[in-house]
């Protein structure tokens, strides 16, 4: 959504436009770097669905993408199992930097496969450049 203002606060154009001219499947929960709230930022984090399900094509989620805003390259992240779904992702800054995409992506993973007694949940960290975990932290079943 872009609002243009004038100096009087009075609003002279306002419109809607897609974030990313790639990316048209249906996503939720979406993300930013924090640090850039209130500016113009390029990077959007966001809970998706691989379509894998017939049922339910759109959700649960199992994907998490990163949407250029700017040159509109696409990435993503699958958890790569029908029966493993994702919670909303968080972004989380390195630290100081200078690159708006330069962090990590926190997101929980739920398990349900038929293989697995109960449902069990992990806590991912992403790098959010390159998509690969950095860490897994798991439960400790009872």
């Amino acid at each position: 959504v872009c609002i243009k203002l004038d100096s009087s606060g009075k609003s002279n154009e306002c419109s809607v436009k897609p974030l990313n001219d790639q990316w048209s499947k249906a996503s939720d929960f979406p993300a930013i770097n924090q640090d850039y709230s209130g500016s113009k930022n390029t990077f959007v984090y966001a809970a998706t669905s691989s379509g894998h399900r017939r049922a339910l094509p759109h959700f649960p989620f199992d994907m998490v993408v990163k949407l250029n805003t700017a040159d509109n390259p696409v990435q993503t992240w699958s958890v790569g199992s029908r029966r493993r779904f994702i919670g909303e992702p968080i972004f989380v800054p390195k630290g100081t930097t200078e690159e708006e995409d330069d962090g990590y992506i926190l997101v929980v993973e739920v398990s349900n496969h038929h293989s697995i007694p109960k449902i069990h949940s992990s806590f991912l960290v992403k790098n959010i450049n390159f998509f690969y975990m950095i860490c897994l932290v798991k439960k400790k079943e009872s």
